[in-house]
């Protein structure tokens, strides 16, 4: 049961809800199924067993004698390792349904018999696994997009706050006196920024330019240079919103 919980454990159920249910069963069925190059000689003669049903299964007259048992065994589980007891009944019943078309046994449970059922089975695997691998891909994309845009409404405000701090520093060096082209262009992207997170949005265009308006803000805050850094991160905290830019 452990072997089984922890093959289980490697798909995800969220990827295989999205998929047709004939081929999410394929893949689970795979997943869990114990494989022909893991039997034991107690599983091996399970198996011989359940070829012994198969071939009553499928109409034939006189079943395989025991030394063509024997042999066909040793041919699953030498030509076919990564089959499994469970997938060779799931894929005699498609067989039988006429998934796989037109496949004769011609009264003779032979090897040839077994691997055109097992082939075409797992043909529908491996469709099943290309599908299934393109929507874990995808899924992995979306996550990979989703954790960074959450990262991004995380951390924009801390990003702002340290910002606004660093421009508060150098405007009480500098006063913005003689600011160059570039600077005011710096502080006019900067300002809208922070307008995409709810912060200086009743900033006036009409009455102020962005630098001058900027210089408003940090003449309002308390003269002491830490408690000015106080209100800075107080009022990015209080009026800034994780809102996509």
């Amino acid at each position: 049961m452990s072997n089984l919980q922890k093959r289980t454990q490697i798909l995800e159920q969220s990827v295989l809800n999205k998929m047709l249910q004939s081929e999410s069963q394929i893949m689970v069925l795979h997943n869990e199924s114990k494989k022909f190059k893991e039997f034991d000689n107690e599983d091996k003669q399970k198996l011989a067993k359940q070829l012994v049903s198969l071939s009553y299964f499928v109409g034939l007259k006189e079943t395989p004698s025991l030394e063509s048992l024997k042999l066909l065994v040793k041919f699953l589980c030498i030509s076919f390792p990564e089959f499994s007891s469970e997938e060779l009944e799931s894929a005699f019943m498609k067989a039988c349904s006429g998934e796989f078309g037109e496949i004769e046994h011609f009264q003779n449970f032979s090897p040839i018999y077994l691997g055109k059922i097992i082939n075409a089975y797992d043909n529908q695997k491996m469709v099943a696994k290309r599908n299934y691998m393109q929507l874990l891909e995808k899924k992995k994309w979306e996550r990979y997009e989703s954790e960074k845009e959450d990262y991004y409404k995380k951390n924009a405000l801390v990003l702002i706050e340290q910002q606004l701090i660093e421009e508060y520093l150098f405007y009480v060096k500098t006063k913005y006196a003689d600011l160059k082209d570039l600077k005011k262009y710096a502080i006019k992207v900067f300002i809208e920024l922070c307008q995409g997170k709810n912060l200086f949005i009743k900033y006036d265009a009409d009455k102020y330019t962005y630098e001058g308006y900027l210089e408003k803000y940090f003449l309002s805050l308390p003269t002491n240079e830490e408690e000015a850094i106080k209100s800075i991160k107080q009022y990015v905290r209080s009026y800034g919103k994780n809102l996509v830019s």
